[in-house]
C-alpha cells in the first residue's frame, strides 16, 4: 500500500467524500451483503408502496434493476448535453435539496411524466437518477421488520454488517429526514476505510477470507449481463482499456475523486482530489492508471507463485509510476495477509497490505492508495 496526503493538515484521520454522484457505487455493497444473508431477494418485484402492481410491472422495478439504473419512468436528472429549462428546475435537484421523503418522491412524480423525458419502460441503456440509487436503499429497509426496532435494525445495517466487520470506524452515510440512506451521495469516511471497501471487492467480497458478500456482485459487474456495449452494470461503472493486455477495471468518478478496481489483478486505486478537476482525472485514468496496471500485469505475468505460504519476495519494475515524471523502482509485494497480519476484529489498523510510492501534485490530490496483495511471489524473471 502506498499512501500520500499532498495537503497540509490532511492525514490518515481525515474525513474525506467524493462529494456530488460519489456514492452510489458504494452504497451498493451493503444491499449485497442484506442480500448475502438470504434476507433481500434482488429479482423480486419491489415493495413500493406508492405504485400498484401493473406499474410496477409497466417499469420493471426490481432491486437488481434499480442497482442497475434500468428501471422505466425514473426520476428526471438534468442531461448532461442540451437543457431545456435550469438545472435546479429538474426533479432530481428538487429532490436533492428540498424534498424531505425522496424515494417517495421519486416513486411518485415520474407516473405524470410523457414521452421526451425519461425512458418510460425498462430499457437496458441505463439512465443515472439519484432518484432511483434513493429507491433501493428504501428496498433496503423494507427487508427489516415495520415499527422502531426494525427501522433501528435498518439505521445501523451497514455498521454491523459490513464496517464493523473490517474495522472500518469512521464512515458517516446521509439519510432523508424519512430515514432512508441517501446513496447516491453523501457518504464520508477517512481513505483506509474507503480502502477497506475496495479491498473487498478485489479479494471477491471477502475480508480476511471471511465472504461478507456474494462474489457474484463482482462477476456481474465486470462481466455485464446487460450487454458487452453497456458501460454500467451493477452499481458499478466498466472499463476495458483497448491495448496491453490489462483485465477489466470497475470505477466510480465523483466531484473530488475516484475509485478504480482491477480484481484480477488485486489492486484498488482511491484517488481524493481537493476539487472538480475532470481533466486531471482524464490523465489520471487514460495514462497513469492505464500504464500502472500495464506493468503490473506485466510483472504478475513474469513471477511464479507458492500458494499458501508465510514466504515474501519483491518484484521491481522500472516502468514509471503514475504521476512520476521519469522511470523509478516501483517495490509492490504480495503477501499472505492470514499469517503475517494481526486480527482486525480486535480493532487493530494494520491491513493486508505493502506499501509502494510515487509522487502526485500537491494541489491536485490528497491522497492515492494503491493496493495490492495475497499471491505470494517467488521469484521474478
Amino acid at each position: 500500500m502506498w499512501e500520500k496526503y499532498c495537503t497540509a493538515g490532511f492525514n490518515k484521520d481525515h474525513i474525506q467524500t467524493f462529494q456530488g454522484d460519489g456514492g452510489f457505487s458504494v452504497a451498493s455493497i451493503w444491499p449485497m451483503v442484506r442480500n448475502f444473508e438470504g434476507k433481500f431477494d434482488l429479482d423480486k418485484l419491489s415493495f413500493c408502496p406508492e405504485l400498484k402492481l401493473l406499474e410496477k410491472r409497466a417499469r420493471n422495478m426490481t432491486a437488481r434493476n434499480l442497482m442497475s439504473w434500468r428501471v422505466g419512468r425514473p426520476l428526471e436528472n438534468a442531461p448532461y448535453a442540451t437543457e431545456s429549462k435550469p438545472k435546479n428546475l429538474y426533479d432530481v435537484p428538487k429532490m436533492q435539496w428540498v424534498v424531505a421523503d425522496k424515494a417517495n418522491y421519486a416513486a411518485v412524480v415520474p407516473s405524470s411524466y410523457g414521452a421526451g423525458t425519461v425512458p418510460l419502460e425498462w430499457s437496458k441503456q441505463h439512465y443515472a437518477s439519484q432518484g432511483t440509487t434513493v429507491l433501493l436503499q428504501r428496498e433496503l429497509r423494507y427487508t427489516f421488520p415495520a415499527g422502531s426496532e426494525g427501522f433501528t435494525e435498518y439505521a445501523a445495517y451497514p455498521w454491523t454488517h459490513l464496517f464493523s466487520q473490517m474495522a472500518a470506524r469512521s464512515f458517516t452515510i446521509e439519510a432523508d429526514a424519512s430515514g432512508t440512506f441517501l446513496g447516491h451521495h453523501g457518504i464520508f469516511a477517512n481513505a483506509r476505510d474507503f480502502l477497506k471497501l475496495g479491498i473487498t471487492m478485489v479479494q471477491q467480497g471477502k475480508w480476511f477470507g471471511k465472504q461478507l458478500y456474494a462474489a457474484e456482485h463482482i462477476e456481474r459487474n465486470l462481466n455485464n449481463p446487460f450487454g458487452s456495449d453497456q458501460w454500467f452494470a451493477e452499481g458499478w461503472h466498466t472499463y476495458q482499456f483497448s491495448y496491453g493486455g490489462v483485465p477489466r477495471v470497475l470505477y466510480l468518478i465523483g466531484d473530488h475523486g475516484g475509485i478504480f478496481l482491477c480484481p484480477e489483478l488485486e489492486i484498488a486505486v482511491f484517488d481524493f482530489q481537493n476539487g472538480h478537476n475532470p481533466k486531471r482525472s482524464e490523465t489520471l485514468i487514460f495514462y497513469h492508471l492505464h500504464m500502472f496496471l500495464i506493468s503490473q500485469t506485466r510483472a504478475w505475468s513474469t513471477t511464479t507463485t507458492t500458494g499458501i505460504t508465510s514466504t515474501m519476495a519483491t518484484t521491481t519494475s522500472t516502468t514509471a509510476v503514475p504521476g512520476v515524471t521519469s522511470a523509478v523502482d516501483a517495490s509492490v509485494s504480495k503477501n499472505n495477509m492470514s499469517t503475517t497480519h494481526k486480527d482486525t476484529s480486535k480493532g487493530e489498523e494494520n491491513l493486508p497490505t505493502s506499501f509502494t510510492t510515487r509522487s502526485c501534485s500537491p494541489w491536485w490530490t490528497h491522497l492515492l492508495l494503491m493496493f495490492t496483495f495475497q499471491a505470494v511471489v517467488q521469484s521474478a524473471k
